[in-house]
């Protein structure tokens, strides 16, 4: 599906960033899982984002659309309480939920792969 209007383009391209920025890669598999409850909450945001920059938005049913078909390795990862076990998991996935600022994301999804690689996570290596 090729978007067909200048609103649709820009919608994909906010969602291949938002991904980019706020999504984690699976280690052994194609995809992304994002850490948020619904796709409601990521849609709340593009509109706020489009609002305060005075600019159009697609509807929610073309931004679910777009998502499915431009986009349907990403998926939502559900909530779960492993990150509870790790006191630095649980600081990076609390942080990550806790902030909206793209800069800090980026580097919170830097730590959280290096933490999950081995490179902090030493216990696995046990």
């Amino acid at each position: 599906m090729t978007p067909l209007s200048a609103v649709q383009s820009t919608c994909a391209n906010w969602l291949k960033s938002y991904f980019y920025t706020y999504g984690d890669s699976k280690p052994n598999e194609e995809g992304i899982c994002l850490s948020v409850g619904m796709k409601r909450d990521i849609y709340d945001k593009y509109v706020n984002e489009k609002k305060h920059g005075s600019e159009k938005f697609v509807s929610p049913q073309q931004f679910y659309s777009l998502w499915n078909v431009l986009f349907p390795l990403v998926k939502l990862r559900s909530y779960c309480d492993i990150p509870g076990h790790c006191d630095t998991c649980y600081e990076i996935d609390k942080n990550r939920r806790s902030t909206d600022d793209r800069t800090v994301q980026e580097k919170l999804k830097v730590a959280h792969i290096l933490h999950r690689g081995g490179l902090f996570e030493l216990e696995r290596n046990e």
